[in-house]
């Protein structure tokens, strides 16, 4: 055994003697999971309230929570609601928690979703002011949490000619809102602003 490969540096073997910091983190998580508990249960009302409006997949299956560990090596917290996934159609606003990153709220349209409703959705975007700047991926991966990846581009440069075409005519759609983990005190209005703006592009 090469001893080298198991030996602790001095900031390694600070952390790995503090018990508090993990226990902080799960504490951390904890509240992240109540607060996306409680806004699920907020957006849930909500779309009750405008159900003649807004599409079916709004009422297929309840707001679902779930984390973990390791996405990019970091713990996340999300939230889907929205939330009808298929091989011939997907269609989710995803509330999306990444330890050290951002809050981001996300809006995925796939398949029959994506030809459905991109073009009423890139209408509005024109007339509608955001509460927040938009970002377009253009990437391969419509599952890339990663708003700092390549291939995330600012909503204004996707309605650049030429482009506009291919951003919006490509496999999926996929538009999202970012918070910095430093504004974790706004990140209840965040996420509700942006969850209505993503649902009023969506309803009729």
């Amino acid at each position: 055994m090469d001893r080298t490969k198991i030996r602790l540096s001095e900031q390694e073997r600070r952390l790995v003697t503090d018990a508090g910091i993990i226990l902080t983190k799960n504490a951390i998580i904890g509240k992240v999971v109540d607060l996306f508990g409680g806004m699920g249960a907020e957006m849930s009302a909500r779309a009750l309230q405008q159900k003649e409006s807004l599409p079916g997949s709004y009422f297929e299956a309840p707001p679902r929570v779930s984390k973990g560990e390791q996405y990019q090596g970091l713990p996340w917290v999300m939230l889907d609601y929205p939330k009808s996934f298929s091989k011939e159609k997907v269609m989710a606003i995803r509330t999306f928690f990444w330890w050290g990153k951002a809050f981001t709220v996300s809006l995925l349209l796939a398949g029959q979703y994506h030809r459905d409703f991109s073009l009423s959705v890139m209408r509005k975007l024109k007339e509608k002011d955001a509460p927040y700047p938009i970002l377009v991926a253009t990437h391969e991966d419509p599952w890339e949490h990663d708003v700092d990846a390549p291939g995330s581009i600012p909503l204004k440069l996707a309605f650049e000619e030429g482009r506009e075409a291919k951003v919006f005519a490509g496999d999926y759609l996929k538009l999202s809102m970012t918070l910095g983990i430093e504004n974790w005190d706004t990140a209840p209005d965040f996420i509700r602003e942006a969850w209505e703006f993503w649902t009023g592009l969506l309803a009729n």
